[in-house]
């Protein structure tokens, strides 16, 4: 009987340990269930979260590719260039500097049916003189402007002649009359002489440099030239239609102002080898400037539309004289400072 007892006592113990046992396991199956669930949503929620940053880097990098894309399109017009020069010429005359004024930038014009705007246009403070501006940010690969005089240009010219377009209007309103100033260096600079006026221009490549813009600028001194007549002459055209000016005489100059270096050979090349047409410059004779004149042949379709009532040449050296050559300041960006505070032309 008390074994029957004990045996029962030992068997209910035993079930109620599996019992127990079974319980155990069943908790911690779902113990491990929810862990790995709990694992499992972690790492899907780490998988959204790497994606997530996976866009935000691409956003970022075409961010940046649009904003270096932006960048290079900004330099490569020259607008960085063009806007700096205009704050340091405000800073010169904020500080006394310069009486160069600020007139306007952007400015359209026309010449002969062809569109084109000025870079920026300044004015002196007490003569009604106009700088007609174009800037020229050069690709680093031809940074090297290089200017010769030219020996022979005119056959009645003994001396330079820094020549200044001017507009004399008549006393019927809205009458003009073009025509030309000459005056010769030596008395706009004062002591400046002859020896920085130039007629050959040349661009060299830098070959310690790559090229920025894909394209040679070979032309780069021609097409400025050309660029900064065409945009005075427009002007000159304008201000003889509109006049909205007080006085009765205004005057036009026009300048290059460029990131280009400016070097200058006092070398004649008259003394060339007549066999070969070869020139050998000597080392000495290779000056780098700040600014130089440049005496430019502009083609007659850059010209304004005004007939020059000043006087009738009999000669063709004269009227080339007289019609089509021009003087250019060429401008670097080293040279602005000593231009802004060395040019007085109110002793024209």
């Amino acid at each position: 009987m008390g074994r029957i007892f004990l045996n029962n006592l030992l068997s209910s113990r035993s079930n109620s340990n599996l019992q127990q046992n079974s319980k155990r396991t069943i908790e911690r199956k779902r113990t491990a269930r929810t862990i790995s669930k709990s694992a499992d949503e972690e790492g899907e929620r780490g998988k959204l979260g790497e994606c997530k940053m996976t866009d935000n880097d691409k956003q970022a990098e075409q961010e940046k590719t649009l904003k270096d894309s932006f960048n290079k399109v900004l330099n490569a017009h020259g607008y960085g260039f063009q806007y700096s020069a205009l704050e340091f010429i405000k800073e010169s005359y904020h500080q006394g500097k310069t009486n160069w004024l600020f007139e306007a930038a952007e400015y359209p014009v026309e010449v002969q049916g062809k569109h084109t705007c000025i870079d920026f246009i300044l004015k002196w403070k007490y003569l009604s003189l106009f700088l007609i501006a174009e800037c020229k940010r050069v690709d680093p690969k031809f940074s090297n402007w290089c200017f010769i005089k030219a020996p022979y240009e005119l056959r009645h010219r003994t001396y330079e002649k820094f020549v200044m377009d001017s507009l004399t209007f008549s006393k019927n309103p809205g009458v003009a009359i073009s025509r030309r100033t000459l005056i010769s260096p030596k008395t706009v600079w004062g002591e400046i002489n002859p020896n920085t006026t130039f007629h050959i221009g040349v661009v060299l490549k830098n070959h310690s440099t790559g090229c920025e813009s894909g394209r040679s600028e070979n032309d780069a001194i021609e097409n400025a030239a050309s660029q900064v007549c065409r945009g005075l002459n427009g002007f000159m055209d304008l201000a003889a239609e509109k006049h909205p000016l007080s006085g009765d005489q205004l005057f036009f100059m026009p300048a290059i102002i460029t990131t280009a270096k400016l070097w200058t050979s006092d070398s004649d090349i008259s003394h060339s080898n007549i066999l070969d047409g070869k020139i050998k410059l000597t080392d000495e004779s290779l000056v780098e400037r700040g600014w130089i004149y440049y005496q430019y042949h502009l083609s007659p379709g850059l010209k304004h539309s005004m007939k020059d009532l000043s006087t009738t040449e009999d000669s063709f050296s004269k009227i080339l004289d007289q019609e089509y050559i021009r003087t250019i300041l060429i401008i670097s960006a080293s040279g602005i400072e000593d231009f802004l505070t060395k040019f007085d032309p109110s002793i024209l």
